[in-house]
């Protein structure tokens, strides 16, 4: 596995707020953080996630489930970009500018290096900050998370088992399926 290089450094909001449209950046305790884009496995798990997620919302899906790039404004002005979201029911997306509602949940895609970012730094945030299951999928691990977050509760599933939701009634993904090459 060859290692992606987060780029950090002590900002202000404000320099956050301040970067081109389109900036692939979070802005998590007090440091921007930049990642290099995501590589096409990445991608295509992603991908996967959020087609599953419109399949079960069927037409309530329509603006619920949103992919990155996309800012989510998170407690302590922290800024997260997780790789899939759905939103509350009832939330549609309105005319630019548009901030995106706080998720019920987030789907984060692991990348090189990148699981104890994931993990250790935003799971923490976006508990904080109310969104109710956060699910790292770690396809170097062959492992899907789910943590729901309003709990404090983990649960770990792998291939030959169904990674179930607590948030999304009846939401569950095939480990095997989702992580096939």
């Amino acid at each position: 596995m060859e290692s992606v290089l987060l780029r950090r450094r002590k900002a202000t909001f404000e320099e956050w707020a301040a970067l081109p449209v389109g900036t692939r950046a979070e802005f998590l305790e007090g440091e921007l953080v930049m990642a290099p884009s995501p590589d096409g496995s990445h991608q295509r798990l992603a991908m996967r996630i959020a087609r599953a997620l419109d399949r079960h919302l069927g037409p309530d899906a329509d603006g619920r489930v949103l992919a990155a790039p996309l800012d989510v404004f998170l407690a302590g002005r922290n800024v997260a970009q997780p790789d899939v979201l759905v939103l509350p029911e009832g939330t549609r997306p309105k005319p630019y500018p548009w901030k995106v509602p706080l998720p019920v949940v987030v789907f984060d895609v692991v990348s090189p290096s990148g699981e104890e970012y994931d993990v250790e730094e935003k799971l923490p945030l976006y508990a904080r900050s109310g969104i109710r299951e956060a699910w790292i999928v770690d396809q170097f691990r062959k492992v899907v998370e789910v943590h729901d977050l309003a709990a404090g509760a983990r649960a770990t599933y792998g291939p030959g088992e169904m990674a179930l939701s607590a948030a999304i009634p009846g939401f569950a993904l095939d480990v095997a399926r989702l992580l096939a090459s």
